[in-house]
């Protein structure tokens, strides 16, 4: 994003309003109240009801509709909810990981372009028909009561009478020059709204209005501004060149999230295991809830204890009719019990 570009949207989202241009007349739009919000519900809620009144599906009966037709099944399911949004936090670590190397992080930033562009292609196959049910319908009637009431003339400032310029133009106009998250987060690490921000932790008036009343714009900006204070407080916060790539300082923060749910992980296993029989045992079996809980407890193998279990696992795959006493780890310590037992016989220690 270039400089002026910052600029310009840095001031926009602190005014909370955009600025259209008609023929004879410059509109201001802006962002709703509580009370607008109030009222869009509102309306939200009334046309929802209308249109489950007249038989139009909501989500869910469309979501069965896509299954029944095969517009949408559960591959692509998976794919939207887990897979690639695993797969692109996994290339964001790697990214970091190797942040050093510029050419394998532009291979990495090209597959995760890929994934992306993926993910957002699916998003659309599976809400191509939201528009059509009660959901979509009540949330368009929503949106128009929200541009309704919170336009207003530049020069005047007074509630616009939509005498030249229809309500859906103007919705249009809004959806298509709404600040994209990456221009919101390169907002949050300018040093002109730095200085706004820090400032704003001493005097606790930030955008001039109530924390409820502050548009989506604003509170994004917020969040972002908030989430690299966090980082810069933590004790190993990266170096200026990561904090500037957003894809890389997300590998980054994936990778501190990671530790703290395996350290949680730990810690409740311990407290599960915390008899000293079962602690003292060279084998402990955790019975799993779901397919996350058992994630977390793979992971709470040692290295050694991982490729110990898969190396008996490689051995299963080989003779299914393996017994305890088969298994190679289990020989070598049976042989090395029995030459601990035959030195301490040696050593008069009967």
């Amino acid at each position: 994003m270039e400089l002026y570009q910052r600029d310009f949207f840095m001031q926009r989202v602190i005014c909370g309003y955009q600025r259209y241009k008609g023929k004879n007349h410059q509109l201001l739009i802006y962002e709703p109240d509580s009370d607008v919000l109030y009222l869009a519900q509102d309306t939200y809620l009334t046309t929802f009801a209308e249109c489950i009144k007249d038989g139009i599906w909501d989500e869910s009966e469309m979501t069965t509709w896509m299954y029944e037709k095969n517009y949408w099944n559960e591959t692509k399911e998976h794919k939207v909810t887990k897979q690639l949004p695993d797969l692109i936090e996994d290339i964001k670590i790697d990214m970091y990981n190797n942040s050093w190397d510029e050419l394998k992080t532009i291979q990495l930033r090209s597959t995760l372009k890929v994934a992306k562009t993926e993910l957002l292609q699916l998003y659309s196959e599976k809400h191509q028909y939201d528009y059509t049910t009660a959901n979509g319908v009540a949330n368009f009637m929503k949106n128009y009561t929200i541009v309704e009431n919170s336009v207003k003339v530049a020069k005047t400032k007074e509630q616009y009478d939509w005498a030249d310029t229809s309500i859906i133009a103007l919705m249009g106009y809004k959806e298509k020059n709404s600040i994209m998250d990456e221009n919101i987060r390169g907002i949050a690490k300018y040093h002109e709204w730095k200085g706004i921000w820090y400032a704003a932790k001493t005097n606790g008036n930030l955008f001039g209005r109530p924390s409820c009343d502050m548009t989506s714009e604003q509170k994004r900006l917020v969040f972002w501004s908030a989430f690299y204070d966090n980082v810069g407080e933590h004790p190993e916060c990266p170096p200026d060149k990561i904090l500037e790539d957003d894809d890389i300082i997300d590998g980054w923060v994936a990778i501190q999230r990671r530790k703290k749910e395996k350290e949680k992980a730990q810690q409740d296993t311990q407290k599960k295991i915390s008899n000293s029989k079962i602690q003292n045992s060279s084998e402990i079996f955790i019975v799993a809830r779901d397919e996350k809980h058992a994630n977390d407890i793979e992971s709470l193998n040692s290295p050694q204890s991982a490729a110990l279990k898969q190396a008996r696992v490689n051995q299963i795959m080989k003779n299914q009719n393996m017994k305890d006493s088969d298994f190679k780890d289990v020989k070598a310590k049976i042989m090395m019990d029995a030459v601990n037992k035959g030195n301490e016989i040696m050593r008069g220690n009967k």
